[in-house]
């Protein structure tokens, strides 16, 4: 069995049970009970199964041919994305942190490396195991990436099938290129064949759990990159068979799984010793697996609006981190933080300034980083012309208009540019530091020769249809003088097009304007014109 990285899921293959074969998929509630399930491949003992690191494909062993399969997880329907056709069936299956996933071949005798980009599904190695005539290859496990500078390890456990075959453990390493054998554990020294069942690494990769038969059946390997070295066993009554094991997120806690009672084992492990915490027996039948739920950590990330503007400048955080975090640091740069998941921040004092989210859940934590990210200009922008009618205020930065399509104006001022503006152009677009959707761009565009001080015609907007769905949109405009030299962009303003139905209206123009006091815009004085309905008097 596998669990979702990323949600409350279980895919569980399983031999024949009581009449049952197959594939399961079960989804429980956060309380632990069983509130769905799905399955596929009813008619087939299924080996094996492992969820990628993304929570959306599972990797399935199967009795039959292609013997091995790929399906896709959206949280509501399985589909088969994918088979690879292997000699004979599969037993253990693992992904790796990145998009390979590993193979035990059981029969063949071979561990396989398989790559999966999204669309294909390749061999790119495989390893033969000197499992003898009678040998089997049984599981494997990926290192985590990033923590060894010469490639990443896998371990491969195997039945050697004969006494001078030895071993019942390899320690493979991946380079992109080869596999190759690095170091090598022998499971029972001196007891004929090797049977070494099951392995995992801990999350720091420091560490390396590995089931097998004998009295002193799971064993516990330190790899430091060069060398394995036998660190701590733990001693069973009986001759166990450990077929499963696993580490929890700290690597403090482990799980094993025995054919013999008792059957489930919780280890402590403190870097010294191994310890029992306690034991589990499920109505007396013997555990094959016993994983336990990971939690990813988060990927941190964030918005903010707007981006810039004049101080005081209030931004609206979002924070848009996966793998659900649990609490949020947020440090804004000026010297503020705040714990709150969307925080709303006031800049007080003008500068540019980096924002930091640190997004944390019980798998670890995540920063995200956006430099100069926020610039607060000096100065005051002036207030809002206030225009009212019928009891209805309309400010410089309008919601809820209805229908018609906006005229743009602006006073032209640059101390940058000649006294006499010939071109313009206007953006709009529906990000305040338009990156977003652009949904019209003027271009250049000719007027008439406007003076310095005096406000330009109004600009009828001439883009897509602007959604009447609530959505905000961003605007802004630059003149060029008489000699061709560019100004700079306005401070943006916005609007909102939202529908407000009345049963009686009365169409009525309304303009909103502002007085922008900063050298830096060429922009002076902003208003934008377009129809709204109001409710009539009658």
């Amino acid at each position: 069995m596998s669990w979702s990285p990323v949600a409350n899921d279980i895919a569980v293959a399983l031999a024949e049970i009581a009449g049952q074969y197959g594939f399961y998929l079960v989804q429980v509630d956060d309380a632990g009970g069983f509130v769905a399930s799905k399955r596929t491949f009813l008619s087939e003992t299924c080996y094996s199964v492992a969820f990628s690191p993304n929570g959306k494909y599972i990797a399935v062993t199967r009795e039959a041919s292609p013997y091995f399969t790929l399906l896709k997880w959206d949280g509501t329907n399985l589909t088969e994305v994918a088979n690879y056709t292997l000699p004979s069936r599969g037993a253990g299956v693992n992904w790796s942190p990145g998009q390979y996933i590993g193979v035990a071949g059981y029969n063949s005798k071979y561990f396989y490396l398989l790559k999966w980009d999204g669309t294909n599904l390749t061999k790119v190695a495989e390893y033969l195991l000197p499992c003898g005539t009678y040998g089997r290859v049984f599981d494997c496990a990926f290192s985590p990436i990033g923590l060894f500078p010469d490639g990443q390890y896998i371990g491969v456990t195997f039945r050697s099938g004969s006494p001078d075959k030895a071993a019942g453990f390899f320690l493979l390493r991946w380079d992109e290129v080869n596999l190759t054998k690095v170091d090598e554990y022998d499971v029972n020294p001196g007891v004929g064949e090797r049977y070494g069942f099951t392995c995992r690494f801990s999350p720091n990769g420091q560490y390396i759990a590995v089931g097998h038969a004998g009295n002193s059946s799971f064993s516990l390997l330190k790899w430091d990159g060069t060398t394995l070295t036998l660190v701590a066993q733990y001693p069973f009554v009986h001759d166990e068979w450990i077929q499963g094991v696993s580490f929890n997120e700290t690597g403090t806690l482990i799980g094993v799984a025995a054919d013999e009672s008792p059957y489930f084992l919780l280890l402590s492990w403190n870097e010294v010793n191994l310890t029992l915490v306690d034991s589990y027996n499920p109505d007396g039948k013997p555990v094959w697996n016993c994983p336990f739920k990971i939690l990813l950590p988060p990927v941190a990330d964030f918005s903010g609006t707007p981006t810039s503007g004049y101080v005081p400048l209030t931004v609206q955080f979002t924070d848009l981190s996966t793998n659900t975090p649990t609490s949020w640091l947020w440090d804004f740069g000026d010297g503020e933080t705040s714990i709150l998941q969307n925080p709303l921040h006031i800049y007080n004092t003008p500068g540019t300034f980096t924002v930091t989210l640190t997004a944390t859940n019980a798998g670890g934590s995540d920063d995200e980083v956006k430099t100069d990210y926020i610039t607060v200009l000096s100065g005051d922008p002036a207030s809002p012309t206030d225009l009212r009618l019928s009891q209805c205020p309309q400010e410089f930065n309008p919601i809820e208009i209805k229908q018609g399509k906006p005229r743009f104006s602006a006073i032209y001022n640059d101390p940058n540019t000649g006294d006499i503006a010939n071109n313009y152009q206007i953006q709009v677009n529906t990000n305040s530091s338009f990156t977003g959707t652009e949904v019209w761009n003027s271009g250049k565009t000719s007027m008439d020769n406007l003076d310095e001080g005096e406000r330009c015609p109004e600009i009828l907007y001439q883009g897509i249809k602007l959604t009447e769905d609530g959505t905000t949109y961003y605007w802004r405009i630059k003149f060029w003088d008489d000699e061709d030299n560019e100004g700079d962009w306005s401070v943006p303003g916005m609007f909102t097009m939202a529908g407000v139905k009345r049963r009686d209206s009365l169409l009525l123009p309304i303009r909103e304007t502002s007085l922008e006091r900063s050298a830096l815009s060429p922009i002076r004085e902003i208003s934008l014109e377009r129809e709204i309905l109001l409710p009539s008097d009658n």
